[in-house]
């Protein structure tokens, strides 16, 4: 009889732990998950390129998956995009069942928190970070005029740097 994990913790956001621990057991099924978890071929690449190892690469397909926010990240979605990929479910029940429903609440709980008290920030940040190496890939802008924007502590500074760097 297959009891498999318990409803109200699959609607749960896995935690550091969760994923840690699951990584070392995809293996080789690693981009088949990543592309079953929304992750874009290009992240995917790029993952490849950065990472030699397999579990190391899991990690970070995991830990990018669990950031988007574009779904919302859940236990379920993982143990779908892992039986999607042919590895099945059976590694995440064994992972899951070692953690604690308190912990796993009390960190979403924490990571919600956080996520909009400092959302904004984060946003800003990010966008600017993801608009500069855009523009360095397709070589819009240098090595040195990056460091040359980022070295304004404000956003709308950094903004104005590459604005009068472009134009």
């Amino acid at each position: 009889m297959v009891i498999g994990i318990p409803g109200d913790i699959l609607v749960l956001i896995p935690t550091d732990e969760i994923l840690d621990n699951i990584s070392p057991q995809i293996g080789k099924m690693v981009f088949q998950l990543g592309t079953d978890l929304g992750l874009s071929i290009t992240d995917l690449e790029h993952i490849d390129k950065c990472n030699c190892d397999l579990t190391t690469q899991s990690k970070e397909v995991l830990f990018r998956w669990r950031r988007d926010r574009l779904v919302r990240p859940t236990i379920h979605v993982l143990e779908q995009a892992l039986v999607n990929s042919r590895k099945g479910s059976r590694c995440l029940e064994e992972v899951v069942k070692n953690v604690a429903l308190k912990t796993l609440r009390a960190v979403e709980t924490i990571t919600d928190k956080i996520r909009d008290i400092y959302s904004d920030k984060i946003i800003q940040d990010i966008q600017i970070s993801q608009i500069l190496d855009h523009m360095m890939t397709h070589l819009v802008i240098s090595a040195d005029d990056r460091r040359d924007i980022e070295h304004y502590p404000r956003q709308d500074d950094q903004n104005k740097a590459l604005l009068d760097i472009v134009i």
